[in-house]
């Protein structure tokens, strides 16, 4: 928590501090490595790392404008919501360098001041030249930076960053400036090698990943893949030689978020809005959704949920409990505890009053329209 422009850590088991950081008042993109109990943050243009002991090292030494570093890139699409990623270990620091110098500035005024005033914003228009991004990797105990070799061209994406658990390699999916092909690539940590393109989707419209790989917890060598390429997002499993597994979802419905694993890595966690099993709704209903356990052994799916509502769940850390909260056009707020081992509510955490409970409420009815094709609901 926050306290006094301090960034405390307190150990709830015996009430103790085990660290206090004194945040920069001009930092920002805070990013916490709790192996290595060492901030990752960027101020400017550029990045520092704070250690527990309140050491503070700078890890880039950009000067020029144009230049930035640690930041979210390619205007925070595909999924890309930060700049500064930690190894498993809190050792090794991967960031993005962004060069946007050649791009022009397109005119945008910020209206929140008092007066209006003008802040030209950096935005390659369509068939312009836009920015370059590389890729490096600040290496906590020698103190260098080695960056990625991600080659030609340089006006590519590089997106969804992701880490090997043993830290030794650099996952990314490469997009082409046409959007309509991804290359899944792994790059060597040490050398800044690229080292294998696991694999390569297309698709003639556009490809759009959102999430990076994920590990299966005990098994290194086997990770999880988010991808609508049969026309729906769902998770397929892949082992690190890019070979597809097996297909752990599918349907006309949608995987909306990928939760965590369990404790042995022998079940995945996500919400979806697939039918509930006591459910008279058709496959894909955007007005429920659902929490699920697949497992990886045979792709069989348990809904963990048991009542209709659309349901927003997280996952503790060690894969053992959630906490589900649920509403739905008759129920008003509801969070509870879950076990997820056998699917058990284990407390109640808030059952919101009805706040229509004395108001005369007109009927509500859903239905569907056809689509420009006349086929889809």
């Amino acid at each position: 928590f926050t306290y006094k422009k301090h960034r405390v850590h307190l150990n709830l088991s015996d009430k103790t501090i085990q660290a206090v950081y004194a945040l920069p008042n001009d930092g920002s993109n805070f990013t916490y490595a709790s192996e290595s109990r060492t901030y990752a943050y960027t101020s400017g243009n550029n990045i520092f790392m704070l250690e527990d002991d309140q050491t503070k090292t700078q890890i880039t030494h950009e000067t020029e404008s144009g230049i930035v570093c640690g930041q979210s890139v390619h205007q925070r699409e595909f999924g890309i919501t930060n700049g500064l990623f930690w190894s498993p270990s809190g050792k090794e620091l991967a960031f993005y360098r962004m060069d946007e110098r050649m791009v022009a500035e397109y005119p945008l005024v910020n209206i929140d001041a008092r007066i209006a005033t003008a802040e030209p914003f950096h935005y390659p228009m369509a068939g312009t030249k836009s920015h370059e991004v590389t890729v490096g990797v600040f290496h906590t105990e020698t103190g260098q930076t080695v960056w990625l070799k991600t080659g030609l061209p340089k006006e590519k994406y590089l997106t969804n960053i992701a880490w090997s658990p043993d830290n030794r390699s650099v996952y990314i999916a490469e997009i082409n400036r046409g959007q309509d092909e991804c290359n899944l690539v792994r790059y060597n940590a040490l050398t800044g090698e690229r080292e294998a393109v696991l694999f390569t989707e297309k698709n003639k419209h556009y490809v759009e990943p959102q999430v990076p790989i994920a590990f299966v917890p005990t098994k290194t060598n086997l990770f999880i893949w988010q991808s609508r390429k049969d026309g729906y997002n769902h998770v397929y499993l892949f082992d690190t030689d890019g070979n597809q597994v097996k297909q752990l979802t599918s349907g006309k419905w949608e995987v909306s978020k990928v939760l965590g694993f369990d404790p042995k890595g022998e079940q995945l966690f996500i919400t979806s809005n697939a039918p509930h099993p006591d459910s008279d709704r058709e496959e894909g209903n955007p007005l429920e959704v659902y929490t699920w356990a697949v497992q990886l052994k045979n792709a069989k799916r348990t809904c963990v949920s048991s009542v209709p509502g659309v349901h927003h769940t997280s996952i503790s850390a060690s894969g053992k409990f959630a906490i589900e909260q649920y509403a739905s056009p008759v129920i008003p707020r509801t969070i509870d505890l879950v076990r997820m081992k056998d699917k058990k509510v284990m407390k109640n955490l808030l059952t919101a009053s009805n706040p229509y409970k004395d108001i005369v409420m007109p009927d509500v009815t859903t239905g569907t329209i056809k689509a420009a094709d006349g086929v889809t609901d």
